[in-house]
């Protein structure tokens, strides 16, 4: 299983996503394939449309938000991952979590609508980029969601999934914010 680790990015807008020091190591296919999307679209006309300052400072803002809250959650999350791998039960895990991961989503969701009315002022590069960094964003959601609903319907407990669970979420997360750089590349104002 993947060791949390920290990442440094502009902060997950993604969560957002957004995030500091989550866990997991980088994955460079995901990098990989951010950056060539970010290319074809370039190569394929059309130019590429940056934000405007305005923009770009309301993408840092809601960044510099999902991280803080990213941050926090993450502590958390670290924390019960140690109580689950001891076997413990699915209302220890919920008490451990308390409303970390509820926290994550509303910010995720806070951050997707952000990207969405982003997308709508740009094209070519920049307008992939955006795509890309809400398609690991809403992966992320969907993840800790998933997470959330199987340890209130006591699926999982120490031993049976949740650090997994848990890992693959802040994997999605490491994914998110490796998506963050080719946003930069492509969006900040020249």
């Amino acid at each position: 299983m993947p060791r949390p680790g920290t990442l440094a990015a502009v902060g997950l807008l993604t969560f957002a996503l957004a995030l500091a020091g989550c866990g997991g190591s980088s994955n460079k296919s995901a990098e990989n394939t951010t950056t060539a999307t970010t290319a074809t679209t370039a190569k394929s006309g059309g130019g590429n449309q940056r934000l405007s300052a305005s923009s770009w400072a309301t993408y840092e803002s809601t960044a510099a938000k999902a991280k803080t809250v990213n941050t926090a959650a993450i502590k958390t999350f670290r924390k019960c991952r140690t109580l689950g791998s001891t076997g413990a039960s699915s209302t220890e895990l919920q008490s451990c979590l308390g409303d970390s991961m509820s926290s994550v989503v509303s910010e995720g969701q806070k951050v997707l609508t952000t990207l969405q009315g982003l997308e709508s002022g740009v094209s070519g590069a920049c307008a992939s980029a955006l795509n890309a960094l809400g398609g690991y964003v809403k992966l992320y959601i969907a993840s800790v969601n998933s997470l959330q609903s199987a340890i209130k319907g006591g699926g999982v407990g120490g031993q049976t999934g949740f650090t997994t669970q848990l890992d693959n979420s802040q994997q999605v997360l490491v994914r998110a914010r490796a998506a963050q750089a080719p946003v930069e590349a492509a969006c900040k104002p020249a």
